[in-house]
């Protein structure tokens, strides 16, 4: 192999053995500034990501903190309480479980605005939320589950 990169070498005239001496380094560093721009620009993607998900999640904190100590006094159930909301925010629900402690619901794919009205509705029936996971996807929607109590 290197016996044949010698003649071909060799084989150059003194013009294309400048140029490819000038060319190559160019290539070279061409190519480790493109990569470093690359991950440049999805570090920055990330930390943009990360920015926005804090964000929401201050924003939710605040929500979750003006909501009411004690609720109205409810005679209907929680579980249809909490259908209601849904209905009135138009956020579908992929799950909704009565549990010991509430009612358990889980929502995939919702439009963050969607989920905002779904908390403000749930705030103004004086409804909680006693734990809540909240995962951004990437095309912009949120995955939620939450136990909601009275």
């Amino acid at each position: 192999m290197k016996q044949l990169l010698t003649e071909k070498w060799a084989a150059l005239t003194d013009r294309d053995r400048k140029a490819l001496l000038l060319l190559v380094p160019a290539i070279i560093v061409y190519g480790v500034l493109t990569a470093f721009l690359n991950v440049s620009n999805e570090a920055a993607r990330i930390e943009q990501r990360n920015q926005i998900l804090s964000q929401q999640f201050e924003e939710m904190q605040m929500v979750l903190a003006g909501r009411s100590a004690v609720g109205p006094d409810r005679t209907q159930n929680l579980t249809v309480l909490v259908n209601q909301i849904g209905d009135r925010s138009n956020l579908s629900y992929d799950g909704i479980q009565p549990s010991a402690n509430g009612v358990r619901v889980t929502v995939r794919d919702a439009e963050q605005k969607q989920l905002w009205r779904w908390l403000a509705f749930a705030q103004s029936e004086g409804l909680n939320l006693a734990s809540f996971t909240l995962t951004a996807n990437e095309d912009g929607t949120v995955d939620l589950n939450a136990t909601v109590v009275q």
